[in-house]
């Protein structure tokens, strides 16, 4: 059986026949042009600076929140939350996003503030402050029996 396979096999062999010359049908030389990855991502917005600074501590009630990003921007390229809410309103004055707040803010309190970028690939990003005041306190409620 192997003898008549070999057979058939060396029979249906056609002989190889080497590659013909390849001729290219153009010298010019071709380039590809690659767009930068803001051309395609979009603008990489980013906060370079703020005022108040990260972390500060006794920020005065009725500070406004000056926040410096690295592009010009519009009102739908920026999005800004703040916790404990507070009521605010915002302009933009070059790169800069200006908030304030439509109320004194509450004294000894901790604020963090976030700033996205919903049509940019940069991340957002959080910083917090502490204003002046004494700090609130919330004691739990140790009385044994009910309240009246």
């Amino acid at each position: 059986i192997v003898f008549i396979y070999y057979l058939i096999v060396s029979k249906t062999k056609t002989p190889i026949q080497p590659p013909q010359d390849i001729i290219p049908t153009s010298t010019k030389p071709t380039s590809i042009t690659i767009p930068s990855p803001t051309l395609i991502l979009g603008k990489q917005l980013k906060v370079i600076d703020i005022n108040p600074k990260n972390e500060q501590t006794l920020v005065p009630l009725d500070t406004k929140l000056v926040i410096l990003l690295n592009d010009v921007f519009t009102d739908e390229e920026v999005t800004f939350s703040i916790g404990p809410s507070v009521n605010f309103t915002r302009q933009i004055q070059d790169k800069s996003l200006v908030i304030t707040f439509n109320q004194s803010l509450t004294p000894g309190t901790l604020y963090t503030y976030t700033i996205k970028f919903p049509n940019s690939p940069s991340l957002p990003q959080s910083f917090t402050f502490t204003t002046a005041g004494p700090t609130q306190r919330f004691l739990p409620n140790t009385f044994p029996g009910e309240v009246e």
